[in-house]
C-alpha cells in the first residue's frame, strides 16, 4: 500500500506499507495529482518508505516518473529509508538522485529527516510531521 495525504498546511505525507504493487503506485499518481492540484505553491513532502524492503524494477521506473511529474511542485522531500535492506537502501537511494530534484534526499535517521524539512516548516506544520513519524517535540 501507498498512500499520499495533506492534513496540515504545505506538508504532504507519503506512506509506503511493506509490498508496493505497480496499483498502488498508479493510485498513488492520481492521488499526488489531487494533492499538487488542492494546494497553492510549493508543497514539503515526508516520504516514509521504511517499510518497504525493496521494489520491483519496473516499479521504481514508475515510481520514478511520478516524482518527476511533480518535482516543480516540491519544495523539499524527504524519505526516509529502511536500513532492514540494503538492496532496499541502495535502490531508495539511487531513486532519489534519479528523481532529478535537488532538495530530495534520502535518510536513515528519523531525527535528522525531521530536522531537514523543518527549516521550512510552520509550527503547525511541524507539529503534524512529529505526530507523524512518532518523535517528540522536545527531539
Amino acid at each position: 500500500m501507498y498512500t499520499i495525504q495533506r492534513n496540515v498546511g504545505r506538508l504532504v505525507e507519503a506512506v509506503m506499507q511493506a509490498r508496493v504493487t505497480r496499483e498502488d503506485i498508479d493510485a498513488a499518481g492520481r492521488a499526488i495529482a489531487e494533492v499538487a492540484q488542492a494546494m497553492e505553491g510549493q508543497g514539503v513532502v515526508i516520504g516514509d518508505y521504511r517499510a518497504t524492503k525493496f521494489l520491483l524494477e519496473e516499479d521504481v521506473a514508475a515510481l520514478l516518473q511520478v516524482l518527476r511529474r511533480y518535482n516543480d511542485r516540491i519544495e523539499r522531500s524527504a524519505i526516509l529509508v529502511s536500513e532492514r535492506s540494503a538492496v532496499g537502501v541502495l535502490q531508495m537511494e539511487r531513486m532519489v538522485r534519479e528523481s532529478g530534484h535537488p532538495l530530495r534526499r534520502a535518510f536513515r535517521d528519523v531525527h535528522e529527516a525531521a530536522a531537514w524539512l523543518s527549516e521550512v516548516l510552520t509550527p503547525e506544520e511541524r507539529a503534524r510531521l512529529h505526530l507523524v513519524l512518532g518523535i517528540s517535540e522536545a527531539t
